[in-house]
This record gives C-alpha cells, sequence and structure tokens, in this order.
C-alpha cells in the first residue's frame, strides 16, 4: 500500500537579532562636535580674516578631514552620487591649483605664454640671476600656495562634513546652531549699531560705522552670513509645528513662533546692514525656500511674519534702510571705479589667459598689473566670485563650478530634498542665497562664510540617500 503524501512542513520561527548599534555612530558624534565647534567659532575673531585665524581652521579643517577619511574607509555605507560628485568637482580645482605651480621650463612658459613671462623676459638683461630656468604658470607662487591650502581645507572640511551628518536629525542639529550663531551675529551688531557704540569685542570700528556689521569687518558679509542662515530658521518653525503633539499643541507653537523671531532678528540685522547684495541673498533665499518646502500657507505665513516685524520696527525708528542704497546703483553701473567697470576689466584679463588663468589667490596681481588702467581704484577681489574663478582658474575652473552648482541643483537632487525633511529644503535655499550674494560680492573668499558654504555643500549633498 504506497504511503500518504506528506504534508507541507510547519514553518518555524526563525529568531532574528535586532541590529546592533552603529560602532561609528560615537566617532562621528566627536566629527560632528568638531565641525559645529569650528561654525560657531570661524565668525568671531572678525570672521576669520587674519592669518592667524586663517593657519587655525587650515589646521582644523585638515585634522577633521584626517578622521573623516579613517571613517569614509570603515563605512559600509558610501556617499550618495551627489556628493562624490561635489567632492570630484573640488578636488579638480585643487589639481588646477597644483598645475599652477608646477614648474615649467622658462622657455615652454614663456611660448606658452604664462602670466608672469613677460616680467621676467624685461628683467632677465638687466638682472640675468633672475631669469631662471624653470617658473611656474601663476603669477605669483605665493598667492597661489596660500589659496590652494584654504581651498584644501574646506575640502577638507566639506568631506568631514559628508561623513559626519547623515541623518535628519543631525541636520537639524545643523540647524539649531546656525540659528543661534545668526540671532547672536544679528542682536550684537544690531545692537552696537543702534547704540550708537560701534565696536567689535572693544575694538572701536573705524570702516562701516554707519551700519551693523556684527563681528565681520564688512557689512556686505556680515549680511550675506545672516541671509544664508535665514532659510534654518524657516525650516525650524515649520518643524516645530508639525511635530506638534495634538494633546498639548501649545509648547510647539512656542517653540514655532520662537524660530519666527528668530528669522525676524536676521531680517532686521541684513536691513541694519543697509547691505544691498544682502538683501538680494535674504529675499533669493526666502523665494528658494519657499518653493522648495512645499510648506503651503505656512510658508507664507513665516515669510509675511520675518518681513513684517522688522519693516515695522524701522518705519518706529525711522532708521535708513537699504532701499536708499538701490537708487545710487548708478554709481557703481556708471562709474569708471564701480562693479560694472571692475567686472567687464577682470573679464578682459580672463580672456587673455583663458585655460587655467593666472593662478589661484592672484586676481588684485593680475588687476593690478594688467587691468588696472581702465578702473579708476584699486581693487584686491572682483565683487564677483565667478568671474574672479575665471580670471584666476580659467576655464577649467569656471566648468568645473558649473559642474559643481548642477549637481547641487540638478532637478533630481531638489526632488529628493523636497520630499524629505524642510530643513533639507534649507539647506538648497541657503546655498541659493550664497549664490546669489557672490554675484556682486566676494563673501565665499571669507574664511567665516566659506566654513559655511563648504558645510552647508557638504551635508546638502551628502544626507538625501543616507540611511535612516
Amino acid at each position: 500500500m504506497p504511503a500518504a503524501p506528506a504534508g507541507p512542513e510547519p514553518v518555524r520561527a526563525v529568531e532574528t537579532t535586532p541590529p546592533g548599534p552603529d560602532p561609528l555612530e560615537r566617532p562621528r558624534s566627536i566629527l560632528r562636535a568638531g565641525v559645529l565647534a569650528l561654525l560657531v567659532l570661524t565668525p568671531l575673531p572678525f570672521a576669520s580674516v587674519h592669518a592667524g585665524a586663517v593657519l587655525a581652521i587650515e589646521i582644523a579643517s585638515a585634522l577633521l578631514g584626517a578622521f573623516a577619511l579613517v571613517l569614509f574607509a570603515r563605512d559600509a555605507a558610501p556617499l550618495p552620487r551627489p556628493a562624490l560628485l561635489v567632492l570630484a568637482c573640488a578636488l579638480g580645482i585643487a589639481l588646477v591649483g597644483v598645475i599652477q605651480l608646477a614648474p615649467l621650463p622658462a622657455p615652454l612658459a614663456a611660448s606658452l605664454g604664462a602670466p608672469g613671462a613677460p616680467a621676467r623676459a624685461a628683467i632677465a638683461p638687466f638682472v640675468p640671476e633672475a631669469a631662471p630656468e624653470s617658473a611656474p604658470w601663476s603669477l605669483s607662487p605665493a598667492d597661489t600656495s596660500d589659496a590652494l591650502a584654504r581651498f584644501v581645507g574646506y575640502v577638507a572640511l566639506g568631506l568631514a562634513a559628508a561623513v559626519a551628518f547623515r541623518e535628519p536629525r543631525h541636520l537639524a542639529a545643523l540647524a539649531v546652531t546656525l540659528v543661534l550663531c545668526g540671532v547672536f551675529q544679528a542682536v550684537y551688531g544690531g545692537g552696537e549699531y543702534l547704540s550708537g557704540s560701534n565696536r567689535i569685542f572693544g575694538y572701536e570700528k573705524k570702516h562701516y560705522v554707519d551700519c551693523a556689521t556684527g563681528t565681520f569687518i564688512n557689512r556686505n558679509h556680515f549680511a550675506g552670513y545672516l541671509a544664508a542662515i535665514l532659510p534654518f530658521a524657516f525650516a525650524l518653525a515649520a518643524r516645530a509645528k508639525a511635530s506638534a503633539d495634538p494633546k498639548d499643541p501649545f509648547r510647539a507653537r512656542v517653540a514655532s513662533w520662537g524660530w519666527i523671531a528668530a528669522a525676524a532678528l536676521l531680517f532686521l540685522g541684513i536691513l541694519l546692514s543697509q547691505s544691498r547684495g544682502g538683501l538680494a541673498a535674504a529675499l533669493a533665499a526666502v523665494a528658494a525656500y519657499a518653493l522648495l518646502a512645499r510648506a503651503g500657507r505656512p510658508s507664507l505665513r513665516l515669510v509675511l511674519a520675518t518681513l513684517a516685524i522688522p519693516a515695522a520696527f524701522l518705519l518706529w525708528r525711522d532708521t535708513r534702510v537699504p532701499l536708499e542704497r538701490v537708487a545710487d546703483l548708478d554709481q557703481e553701473v556708471v562709474s569708471t571705479s564701480g562693479r560694472a567697470a571692475v567686472w567687464k576689466t577682470s573679464l578682459g584679463v580672463a580672456a587673455r589667459f583663458p585655460i587655467v588663468g593666472t593662478g589661484l589667490g592672484t586676481f588684485e596681481e593680475a588687476f593690478r598689473s594688467l587691468g588696472s588702467r581702465d578702473v579708476g581704484a584699486r581693487y584686491d577681489h572682483a565683487h564677483n566670485d565667478p568671474i574672479q574663478a575665471g580670471v584666476e582658474g580659467g576655464v577649467v575652473s569656471a566648468l568645473l563650478l558649473l559642474s559643481l552648482g548642477t549637481a547641487t541643483f540638478s532637478r533630481r537632487s531638489t526632488v529628493r530634498f523636497a520630499s524629505l525633511q524642510t530643513a533639507q529644503s534649507a539647506t538648497l535655499a541657503s546655498i541659493a542665497a550664497i549664490t546669489v550674494h557672490s554675484l556682486v560680492d566676494f563673501g565665499v573668499r571669507i574664511p567665516a562664510l566659506a566654513v559655511l558654504l563648504a558645510v552647508v555643500l557638504a551635508v546638502g549633498n551628502a544626507l538625501p540617500n543616507a540611511r535612516r
């Protein structure tokens, strides 16, 4: 008699062990603390424009970058493609600086039209020892070495931020830190200006005494800094409202209005700076955040509250606002010493050395020796970072910058930002503010703003694909 067919085997319960804690979480938290500390400290010593502060930033960034490389090698989750593309573009710009410093045979440098070749050829008949057998491409190797060291430090800091900030809660900590720093700058700068003291930590200001500058020397850089932070205050207000407990909405409402008040203080600081570029950057930040966050009416209320409170205060104080200076744009457009003349002349200098430029950090030397005859004033910056990048790094650097921006603002990246937390939309809005500001000033050349941009750019591109 045949045996009865066997029935299905009973399903056995498989014991699964919950995943253990991430062994890299503690090292990442240390790395995050270092990045946040650098963000807090860099604006304080006059925006870190002095040589000692710059050296401290370079050393700290190198240490954080080396630590990040160790964690990156041990991390099983790689950085997302946008972050890797941004990192590759930044390293490409650094490679341009290395090429500019590489020694070339003197005849080859002269035949290629190196920026310093005519000066060396003119001096050689009178001082033969000044005619070396080899020479770098850069018009000023010392300035290029300094600029390259700074840029590599910012790249290392960006890598550290990309490795350390891997989750939305990390971005929330970044947003809180930035907004608190911005509020301090706005309150301190506004208080010094409105009180008539006009000091920076006891140092009596000699310039920009008729406006607020915070701990910055220049009002435009102060305003650009606040404009870059403004979207994070919007995001924190929206986040507080979205996370409200239905049983206790009062606490969330207080937190939301607290961040709205912080945004209003930031905007007030921008108005008191009387910076036209800063005002344009702030409006760009507001518009970009409103488009990306997709928060509807809450975003509109945030914007209206942020703009109305400082405006009402200024009307009450009868304080001069940047709109008065907009009427003086003719001086910038028509004058031979205005920025429009500088941009035109700078483009002419860039056209003479189109491939790799005159050397990173050499704008002042290049403008003085090659183009300043057409401008009635001395300029050490082009007041337009893309044009200055074209002068110093040529078409190669300009294309790399364009690729970097494309990776950040591409439609695919924008969709990922908009589908996640509103704070991640704030990173794009912050970058948009810095981009607009860089078209009329040289804020990215200031260490405090460059550190802010490096961190926000890295976190914004690294976070969308990070594990949640």
